[in-house]
């Protein structure tokens, strides 16, 4: 059998944080594969990074001095 680099690109990272989020309720068995997380769960996980990236706000980002490793994960999962 042979491996599609086609269908999982090296490097490639899914910038769409309700599916990231409702990845993580399925793994956890929260929702079910195929459901969709309501608003409450969506404000529940945007607190949780919310946190996180208030905690790393104490660290400058290496790859952009200007900003903080709070900034890079609001970044990621907020602003796409």
């Amino acid at each position: 059998m042979t491996e599609n680099e086609d269908d999982d690109p090296v490097g490639h990272v899914d910038h769409d944080p309700v599916a990231k989020f409702t990845a993580l309720a399925v793994q956890f068995g929260i929702v079910r594969p195929g459901d969709k997380l309501d608003q409450h769960m969506l404000d529940f996980a945007a607190g949780v990074v919310s946190l996180c990236a208030g905690i790393a706000d104490e660290y400058q980002n290496p790859a952009c001095p200007e900003d903080t490793v709070g900034d890079h994960i609001r970044a990621e999962l907020f602003e796409h």
